[in-house]
């Protein structure tokens, strides 16, 4: 299975690595039946943390987007996005898409899964800066699979579905669920849990289509309620931490055997407010029966997630309140971990240009009783 899989991954980098690059020379040299384009995501963070005796704060950019997409043909399209943010080079949109069938797309190459409305919402798109744990690949919403998507919508676009199925990568760790895209695996990482992913959803718009977008810059009362799941399953190729006779090695980097996830979500932009709420579950097995820590109690654990996210434009289209609130449970938590986070977000031009403030105070961090945490957060974005 080892060859096979490493014979797909490298055919399916080679194939749209080739469609991408004819993409771009073909909007290039015939410039009636194709078009080439380029442009970026630049978001500035500065963040300050106080957690008991340890405070520190940092300036840096959160995410260097640059991307290059264009058209091959009629009907085809291409697009490669990396990040250069934290000073670090991943490849994050890497795939061809076709469109050509009615009400229907199908993608091949490395794109986001269709599991986690919060996750699948662009970063450029939320209202507060940092993720909520429904939307966090470190706790569990895969990331971006390397693989096939297949997306449908009815001619109303009031319902939606999608599949995905790909190869996803989990990195070993007894106080987490991390999930990451073999695209952006680093070099030389040899401890990773490869494995396959599959997820499936249902979307339904009863005032048309909503798009994966929050706060309310448009005047019109959009809703969306969804319900997706998902399936990954360890490939057996690559457990370092798990010994011969099935014991795990003791650095706290336990390998996964499967994950099983199901998400209830829904979305609504009304009279300036905008507001999204998610649970997820997500039920875990180790390969070693004994393992217990982080989140993990004999092995396994179930991890559930809530969150709410929302907003109040006081000005229209320019000054927004927002707020949100969420929880994490874990079978070994010893409390479920609460964030609540407070802020304002100035619009210049929609999300392209806007500057944001976001105040975060956590509380049992990491399931533990009385560790706690605040957290600052300011942001500017330019997108183009």
């Amino acid at each position: 299975m080892k060859i096979n899989k490493f014979f797909l991954i490298n055919s399916l980098r080679i194939l749209f690595s080739t469609l991408i690059s004819l993409t771009a020379s073909y909007g290039f040299a015939a410039e009636e039946s194709g078009t080439f384009q380029a442009g970026g995501q630049i978001q500035l963070q500065y963040v300050s943390s106080d957690k008991k005796t340890d405070q520190r704060d940092s300036l840096f950019f959160r995410r260097l987007r640059p991307f290059i997409e264009g058209d091959l043909y009629e009907n085809w399209k291409g697009r490669l996005q990396w990040d250069m943010g934290k000073s670090k080079v991943g490849v994050k949109d890497a795939y061809v898409q076709y469109s050509g069938f009615k009400n229907k797309k199908l993608t091949l190459g490395n794109s986001k899964a269709v599991f986690s409305r919060a996750f699948m919402t662009s970063d450029s798109k939320h209202q507060l800066i940092e993720p909520q744990f429904v939307g966090e690949n470190k706790y569990g919403s895969p990331d971006r699979a390397m693989g096939l998507r297949f997306e449908a919508n009815n001619a109303s676009k009031k319902f939606a579905y999608a599949v995905s199925v790909g190869s996803e990568n989990i990195v070993p760790d007894q106080d987490a669920l991390y999930f990451i895209s073999p695209a952006e695996t680093p070099s030389g990482a040899l401890d990773l849990n490869e494995g396959w992913l599959m997820t499936a959803r249902v979307d339904l718009h009863p005032f048309g289509s909503l798009p994966l977008s929050q706060g309310q810059l448009k005047k019109k009362t959009k809703a969306t309620i969804s319900l997706a799941a998902m399936n990954w399953h360890n490939d057996g190729d690559n457990n370092i931490h798990t010994l011969e006779n099935g014991i795990d090695d003791g650095q706290k980097k336990p390998d996964v055997d499967g994950v099983k996830g199901y998400e209830a979500s829904a979305a609504l932009r009304w009279a300036g407010f905008s507001l999204d709420a998610q649970y997820n579950t997500l039920n875990v097995s180790m390969i070693a029966p004994a393992v217990t820590g982080g989140l993990y109690k004999a092995g396994k654990t179930t991890l559930t997630q809530m969150a709410l996210e929302g907003g109040y434009m006081i000005w229209p289209n320019r000054v927004e309140l927002v707020g949100g609130y969420e929880i994490q449970d874990a079978d070994k938590y010893a409390a479920k971990w609460d964030r609540k986070s407070a802020g304002v977000n100035l619009y210049l031009s929609g999300h392209d240009i806007k500057a944001q403030v976001t105040y975060r105070k956590s509380k049992n961090v990491k399931g533990k009783i009385g560790d706690d945490q605040d957290e600052v957060f300011v942001q500017t974005q330019i997108l183009f």
